[in-house]
């Protein structure tokens, strides 16, 4: 693929959406210092050219009563029309589904509130395309989610996250399950257009989104970039630890958040003790930062496994 190179406004307007992807045209214009018919214009050439690929809104699913779990699995051949056929069902059966190279294929994660859907799912998965699989799959539950700042792509030393991690249910009715559903993944979708679909005043839209914000519902609007096409390779790392106490998971935590080519922090158990994303350029940068992981933390740190992301075929954080 041809990598493509970004003017600094491009850049300017890219963090600004890292952040959040639903200020309007006139409030990104302000801090990036241009019109908003140039922000217009250049987000509309950003898309175009693929290098933004959707606006997302993340939701916390532990708020409205569910559990994340992710699934690894191991292709057993790769048989393209097979593939296409599973990779068709998990687009309406899953919420996220990324393609790797490594010790896993496929990585599917699914929203559920007990853990016989996770069983039922897998049922359900493995009788259909079972012929594709490695029956040795591995399941691992989410526990926090924490999205940090692409400073890697634009190159900046201030870093900012949004959180999904456990809390108490929130109360929503259908009204909020529809609006969720319409801008979960298109965070930048207009309040009128969202009424209109709905059928009620905009007013009443307004309100119900500030209410779902307030009760972190709704945690923060993000933007899905086409790192590929800006260079990066983006490696998912999972260290494996021994002898640990909270305080050397929270060191490693803070050391690991504020490196900046880390864009993801997964709390999780069953495949490893910590876990983190990272997006560089050239191998040997990665191959820097692991050694300063190591060198800060060898007296715990066993050993590790990495996935390469080969595709990121669908994201979705909306339960419903």
């Amino acid at each position: 693929m041809e990598q493509k190179s970004l003017s600094k406004k491009d850049l300017d307007i890219i963090k600004v959406l890292d952040t959040n992807a639903r200020l309007s045209y006139s409030n990104i214009a302000k801090k990036v210092n241009t019109s908003k018919e140039v922000i217009n214009y250049r987000m509309r050439i950003l898309s175009e050219k693929k290098i933004i690929k959707k606006y997302y809104t993340l939701v916390n699913w532990f708020s409205l009563g569910f559990m994340s779990y992710r699934i690894f699995f191991k292709y057993h051949y790769s048989d393209p029309t097979r593939k296409y056929e599973l990779l068709k069902y998990l687009q309406n059966h899953a919420n996220w589904i990324i393609e790797t190279s490594g010790r896993w294929d496929l990585v599917v994660l699914i929203y559920v509130k007990s853990l016989s859907e996770v069983k039922d799912f897998l049922l359900k998965f493995t009788y259909e395309f079972g012929d594709c699989l490695n029956y040795s799959y591995k399941f691992a539950p989410i526990i926090k989610y924490t999205l940090l700042s692409n400073t890697e792509i634009y190159d900046s030393i201030e870093k900012e996250s949004l959180v999904i991690e456990d809390s108490s249910n929130k109360c929503v009715d259908d009204l909020d399950v529809r609006i969720l559903r319409y801008i979960a993944t298109d965070a930048r979708l207009k309040v009128t257009l969202i009424a209109k679909q709905l059928n009620v005043p905009v007013s009443l839209v307004i309100r119900r989104i500030k209410r779902l914000e307030d009760d972190n519902i709704i945690v923060g609007y993000t933007t899905k970039l086409n790192f590929i096409a800006l260079g990066f390779s983006e490696y998912t790392v999972m260290l494996h630890l021994k002898k640990i106490r909270n305080s050397d998971l929270d060191r490693l935590n803070y050391y690991v958040s504020i490196q900046k080519e880390v864009i993801c922090i997964t709390d999780s158990f069953g495949l490893s003790d910590f876990e983190f994303i990272v997006r560089v350029k050239q191998c040997k940068d990665f191959l820097v930062l692991m050694s300063k992981i190591y060198s800060n933390f060898s007296k715990i740190i066993v050993n590790h496994d990495i996935l390469l992301t080969t595709k990121l075929v669908k994201t979705n954080y909306c339960p419903f």
